[in-house]
């Protein structure tokens, strides 16, 4: 799916809830959850060029919230947990800019509470144009793996445009295997356009 882009400025919105324990006489008890917002700023060769996150938050091109490592206690507020505002005029036109979750926590996504994301004009949390709203929980059954790829902005003929990838990162790590950067890369590429 391609989402063509109409604003100059807009933002990718992540919300996710803890992991709700019941203990002793179903008293209620939860594990934080720490996910983490990335874009990765890749070139023609596929070359990383940059990356932003919210160790980076002074870029006037793409500004990430602050971290939050637990997630909404056993309700959904609605609300975005971490969030990045794309400045689309300011993106370099011969790049691509990848979106993923990284799960810090490498715990079973799929007992989340809650676990969405969305593309929006307006402000943080104020919504007047959603572009793409998802539930990841409909993704294809998780374990823990280390994240989802969830699309990509790419120029095409005079426009900025939203492809969708929502795969989960599964990997093994060591000799011989592909590096976290590498498999997020090669989903990427099985739904590039140009």
């Amino acid at each position: 799916m391609e989402i063509k882009i109409e604003d100059s400025k807009i933002i990718i919105g992540i919300n996710w809830g803890i992991i709700e324990e019941i203990g002793w006489f179903s008293a209620k008890g939860f594990e934080s959850v720490d996910l983490d917002l990335n874009l990765i700023a890749i070139n023609s060769s596929n070359e990383i060029v940059k990356k932003y996150n919210w160790k980076n938050k002074d870029s006037s091109i793409i500004e990430n919230s602050n971290d939050d490592n637990t997630g909404d206690i056993f309700i959904n507020d609605k609300k975005d947990n971490e969030y990045a505002i794309i400045n689309i005029d300011k993106l370099e036109t011969d790049q691509k800019f990848i979106v993923y979750l990284n799960n810090y926590t490498e715990q079973e996504l799929g007992n989340l509470i809650h676990l969405d994301y969305r593309i929006y004009s307006g402000l943080p949390n104020e919504p007047e144009k959603v572009y793409r709203f998802f539930n990841l929980k409909e993704i294809e059954k998780f374990d823990n793996s280390y994240g989802i790829v969830l699309g990509y902005f790419e120029y095409i003929e005079n426009s900025w445009y939203y492809i969708k990838s929502e795969k989960k990162i599964n990997l093994l790590f060591g000799k011989g295997k592909k590096t976290f950067y590498d498999k997020i890369i090669s989903i990427v590429e099985d739904t590039y356009l140009t």
